[in-house]
């Protein structure tokens, strides 16, 4: 199919978007079945979307993902018959041509094209299976076939495959012409006679009837026969398509899908209920076409080849309209809500949300506008009331007979004063039925704009289980990577998220997961030592609080060592003895949040780098939540997190301090209390709250944004009532004095922008209904504060290594090629560069000069890498040098091998690329 470049684009992103779901849909069911073998269901529901992929893909002419696909088919196509056994090794293949693809699919969304991807590798690997004889298999159990079999048996054997073979042939080809036959019916039915899509109906058609006879499946060619007749009709102008003749050739288009179920199952031939039904409308129909041509001319029956389906004992088909059809699922009602729904761009959605945000600010505007006409019409009546006083008090200084008054020049001035009293008063009227009109109107137009934010917000409402799917796959890699086993245990996927925020998780789930399985899992040895069960679990749950969802990530496995975070975050200089020492166990386990922190002994490629945990807290305070970790050494880990539903709006408490407007998330207040400042203990030398059965610490809230309030220092010396916000991060509380509470109130929080994207203590801004901003205070930030206030001061930063020469660094390998490329790179980036050829020459290399660095190949002759880092970690001169090991080695084995001998880094190639090397020399120099 030869199309446009624009006619291209847009397929090519209704075809990306079918091609992630059947990726996500056989991912999920691949690692499924692998878990539990037996499904049989399975393997049919992954033969199907594989064909729907490789369907899909050569519509848009996509030659290499429709050949991965396709030997993928004929694969899965073969495990479905029991020629090929399903394995680890087989599923594996599966997945990675499934990379492939998606690889495939990245390049050409970037701009590229199919050719510029290669998947000759893959192509090759997944070619030699799928052509493999199901007899080169190796036997499960182990027996061998004996070669005194009889021929007769052979042969018996032999014809059950090439019927089997015949099978899966015409399970290709019937389900594609259904596919074609249902989509141009459903075109035909929206958009009229189409020429082409009528052809496209009628080859199918045909296609199906042939079929039915290769199976010999009466009942399915006689349906076929008649639809093919009826089309034929419609082709050559003998009529016209009706909805009436749309319906039955839908619902006998179901009826030949339920028939090729049968003879792919090889299961006996069930007429369904309403097959006769629907077979006679067809028949009738395509009858009355013919006929309307010549209608002295009766359809000859023996164009339906002589033959009656089996249960049919009439002679003449009965007549029946298309209403007396009934089917279990009415295809009507599936083209109903096929027609009802559209897709619709993620940015389109996006900026709606913003547009029924921004709408949120008007009605807190209306809201404002509302309270000043009152204001208004208060003023008016008290001006009112006070000229009518003034009258009164006029008059009656008159009836008491002061004589000083000119009664002319009083009754006029009474005159005047009532003239102008009336015309306030007929203003003040008017004021209130306006006052009354556009509260009316505010009414309305909140209940408008709340239920468009609502609906909205439910258009970008997703399951949980968008997520959760893609993590069994990583799972799956990472524990074989690691020779670990590893069950994924996922609950609430039912739970919906706005989209945003399903986008936003992942990736810091992603990062728990995995430190999960490196960190917390132990290997199957120490798990059988330890009495544990050999598989390790790794549970992913979620449940709804309210507006908010709380998601728990937890382990069954050694938990966080508390002696090694301490000890590595004195050694990477982030905190002394002294001040490691003062830190409660929370403080101390919140310490892995901290940027560059990890307590591997060496970087891998998986882990150690010091990015990860930092970034996870960052992703989830741009939330609007919050992370808490609990442990136990030797039970395993959880790793809780509290997040908004949605981030459309937020509901937040109004606070005043220090002369200047705050908001508070709701969902981070504990509770508002009031409590004298001079009344409270002190503990620990700084005053406290007593709360709940425990002291929570006390500061107020102005010291802790670094605002002057001399407010707040008058009140230390009175015994005045102060409001106090008990604020709350994971399980961690603290209360912070404030001025004023002012209420509750539903925001639209807007981002800092670019130029500001992290502010200590600020989260967001919000636009107020008077039209002022006020800051959103991130509540994460401010209970740190609080946690970290005996060491802040005395907190010591790295001293800075200024340089002033350039840094060298050794390359060892002894592949002339490898040696030259690893130089090149690091070169590029401003360093000097020498190499050496293998161990030997490095410790000559090394004797003669100084280097910052060591990046060494392991496999070399005469000296390998773990013999060089040996050497130079028990060199007393050498010994601080940090050696980064380059190598293919990449089992479990091999990186432990690397650690006892004191490799700082450990880089697979596999996974090599130069930004990651780059990252490793600066971390380590």
């Amino acid at each position: 199919m030869s199309l446009s470049q624009e006619d291209f684009e847009e397929i090519f992103e209704i075809f990306k978007v079918e091609c992630d779901e059947h990726i996500q849909n056989l991912n999920r069911a691949l690692i499924s079945l692998e878990e539990n073998p037996e499904q049989s269901d399975l393997i049919e529901l992954i033969f199907r979307e594989a064909h729907s992929l490789k369907g899909a893909a050569r519509m848009i002419d996509l030659k290499k993902i429709e050949e991965i696909a396709h030997h993928m088919e004929t694969i899965l196509g073969k495990i479905k018959n029991e020629e090929l056994k399903f394995s680890e090794d087989v599923n594996t293949l599966t997945l990675k041509g499934l990379d492939t693809i998606e690889r495939i699919v990245g390049t050409i969304s970037n701009g590229g094209a199919e050719e510029d991807a290669d998947a000759s590798s893959i192509l090759r690997e997944l070619k030699t299976l799928s052509e493999q004889h199901a007899s080169d298999q190796k036997i499960s159990s182990g027996k061998k076939i004996k070669k005194t079999v009889s021929e007769k048996k052979i042969k018996k054997k032999e014809i059950k495959k090439e019927i089997k073979r015949d099978l899966s042939l015409f399970s290709e080809e019937t389900r594609m012409a259904c596919t074609l036959l249902l989509d141009s019916l459903v075109e035909i039915e929206k958009t009229g006679d189409d020429s082409k899509k009528v052809k496209t109906a009628f080859e199918s058609a045909h296609a199906l009837k042939g079929s039915a006879r290769i199976v010999k499946h009466q009942e399915m060619g006689d349906l076929a026969f008649s639809m093919e007749k009826l089309i034929k009709a419609v082709l050559e102008k003998k009529k016209t398509f009706s909805n009436e003749m749309i319906v039955c050739l839908l619902e006998a288009s179901k009826l030949i899908e339920v028939f090729i179920v049968q003879v792919e199952k090889q299961e006996a031939s069930v007429i369904p209920s309403n097959y006769l039904k629907i077979w006679s409308v067809l028949d009738r129909l395509s009858e009355e076409a013919n006929a309307s041509k010549d209608r002295g001319v009766k359809a000859s029956k023996e164009n339906h080849a002589g033959r009656k389906p089996r249960d049919l004992k009439k002679t003449e088909a009965p007549v029946v309209t298309v209403s007396e059809i009934k089917t279990e699922k009415s295809h009507q009602a599936i083209l109903k809500n096929t027609a009802s729904s559209v897709r619709v761009s993620s940015e389109k959605l996006d900026s709606l949300m913003g547009q029924a945000g921004e709408l949120l600010i008007m009605k807190l505007k209306a809201r404002q506008r509302l309270m000043d006409t009152q204001s208004i019409i208060d003023g008016f009546g008290g001006l009112s009331r006070e000229i009518k006083n003034k009258c009164t008090q006029t008059r009656k200084t008159q009836r008491a007979g002061d004589d000083f008054l000119d009664q002319e020049k009083t009754d006029l001035f009474h005159t005047f004063l009532e003239k102008i009293g009336g015309e306030y008063s007929h203003v003040s009227e008017q004021l209130e039925n306006l006052h009354k009109s556009l509260f009316d109107d505010y009414r309305q137009f909140s209940i408008i704009i709340d239920r468009l934010q609502d609906d909205v917000r439910k258009t970008r409402l997703f399951p949980f289980q968008t997520v959760l799917d893609t993590f069994p796959r990583m799972v799956r890699d990472l524990s074989s990577s690691l020779k670990k086993k590893v069950k994924l245990e996922t609950f609430g996927a039912s739970i919906e998220l706005d989209k945003y925020i399903l986008e936003h998780i992942k990736d810091p789930l992603m990062h728990i997961i995995r430190n999960c399985i490196d960190h917390g899992i132990e290997s199957q040895e120490e798990r059988m030592n330890l009495g544990k069960p050999e598989t390790g679990v790794v549970k992913v749950e979620a449940v709804q609080k309210g507006n908010n969802a709380v998601i728990k990530v937890s382990d069954d496995g050694k938990g966080i060592s508390l002696e090694r975070i301490r000890a590595s975050a004195i050694k990477k200089a982030i905190y002394t003895a002294d001040e490691i020492n003062q830190m409660k166990e929370k403080q101390v386990l919140n310490l892995i949040f901290h940027p560059g922190f990890s307590t591997n002994e060496i970087i891998t490629d998986i882990s150690g780098r010091g990015v990860g945990m930092d970034v996870v807290k960052s992703n989830i305070e741009k939330l609007n939540g919050t992370i808490d970790i609990d442990t136990r050494e030797g039970q395993g880990s959880v790793f809780s997190m509290l997040i908004p539903l949605t981030l459309s709006t937020t509901q937040t408490l109004k606070i005043f301090v220090a002369g200047e407007t705050f908001f508070l998330p709701v969902s981070m207040v504990e509770r508002i209390v009031k409590v004298v400042e001079n009344d409270l203990p002190v503990i620990e030398g700084f005053p406290a709250i007593h709360y709940c059965g425990s002291y929570i610490p006390y500061v107020r809230l102005s010291s802790i944004l670094e605002l002057s309030d001399e407010k707040a220092e008058e009140d230390a010396t009175t015994e005045v009532e102060k409001s106090v916000a008990i604020l709350k991060s994971g399980r961690v509380l603290a209360a912070f004095g404030i001025d004023l509470f002012l209420g509750e109130e539903e925001i639209l929080m807007k981002g800092l922008g670019p130029y500001m994207l992290r502010i200590r203590n600020i989260l967001g801004v919000t636009i107020m209904r008077d039209g002022t901003i006020a800051p959103v205070l991130n509540v994460g930030d401010i209970i740190n504060t609080v946690q970290l206030r005996k060491i802040t001061s005395t907190k010591r930063e790295k001293p800075s290594q200024k340089h002033t020469r350039v840094q060298s660094i050794l390359v060892v390998d002894d592949s002339i090629m490898t040696r030259t490329l690893t130089k090149n790179i690091i070169e590029s980036y401003g360093y000097l560069v020498m190499t050496a050829f293998d161990g030997e020459d490095a410790l000559n290399k090394l004797q003669q000069k100084e280097f910052d660095l060591i990046v060494s190949d392991v496999q070399m002759p005469n000296m390998d890498g773990l013999e060089l880092t040996h050497f130079i970690k028990q060199d007393k001169h050498l010994k601080d040098k940090p050696v980064i090991l380059v190598t293919a080695l990449e089992s479990v084995e091999d990186k432990k091998r690397g650690i006892d001998v004191g490799a700082d880094a450990y880089i697979v190639k596999s996974s090599f690329d130069q930004s990651n090397l780059i990252q490793t020399i600066k971390r380590l120099l």
